[in-house]
């Protein structure tokens, strides 16, 4: 599975369905998305981005009576984790000192992160 291969709009349907600890329907789905992320999507919308998740092997669909629940089969740490070892082998950064020099440009680290990450190099 290469981590990238959803797009923005099915990772923020991935997002809702990671964050459920139930498994959900389209309603469920179309609820938690348009409120979570401001959109309007219709539910045409939501079952197309469902329906390509359930082909990427992202989520399972399972009929209950005329209902479908969705579940992923794909766990969210692990998912994190795919991506971002794509994107360190895309931008070649090849030490530790260039990652974290890139990281500290792009954002500040507060004192406790800044232990914590001492804490782990340790």
């Amino acid at each position: 599975m290469s981590a990238n291969t959803i797009t923005d709009c099915e990772l923020q349907v991935m997002m809702v369905i990671w964050e459920s600890e139930k498994q959900l329907t389209l309603p469920d789905i179309l609820e938690r998305v348009n409120e979570k992320y401001a959109k309007n999507w219709k539910a045409p919308t939501v079952s197309t981005f469902l329906a390509r998740l359930v082909k990427k092997e992202f989520l399972s669909m399972q009929r209950t009576g005329r209902t479908f629940i969705y579940k992923s089969l794909v766990d969210q740490v692990k998912y994190k984790e795919n991506v971002l070892q794509e994107d360190l082998d895309f931008w070649c950064y090849s030490s530790l000192a260039d990652l974290v020099k890139s990281l500290s440009k792009v954002r500040t680290f507060s004192n406790q992160e800044k232990e914590e990450v001492r804490k782990m190099l340790e």
